[in-house]
C-alpha cells in the first residue's frame, strides 16, 4: 500500500492535536530531507525534535505519538500499566 506524502502529515498532525501537540517542519535537513519537531501547542515548548517524517508516520500508526501525557512518551501505550510479568 503506498501513501501520500500529504495523507501521511495529515494523519500526524491528527494524532499530535489529541494530545496537545502540534507537528512542524524544521530548517534542518539530513541526507537532503527536512527533519521535524513535536511542540506543544500551548507553550511553544519543543517535546520531539530532529524527527525523520516517516519514523514519525510510524509512531502515529503505533499510537506512540498518541501515549503523550504532557510529560512524556510510553514506549508501550497500552500496556505499561497492566504487565503481570505472565
Amino acid at each position: 500500500m503506498n501513501i501520500k506524502h500529504s495523507e501521511a502529515e495529515s494523519y500526524i498532525r491528527k494524532c499530535a492535536k489529541k494530545v496537545g501537540l502540534t507537528f512542524k517542519k524544521t530548517n534542518t535537513r539530513l541526507t537532503g530531507a527536512y527533519l521535524w519537531k513535536l511542540a506543544d501547542r500551548k507553550t511553544g515548548e519543543i517535546v520531539l525534535s530532529n524527527y525523520q517524517f516517516w519514523s514519525a508516520y510510524n509512531d502515529s500508526c503505533s499510537g506512540y505519538i498518541e501515549s503523550y501525557d504532557g510529560r512524556q512518551f510510553y514506549i508501550d501505550a497500552y500496556n505499561t500499566n497492566n504487565f503481570q510479568g505472565k
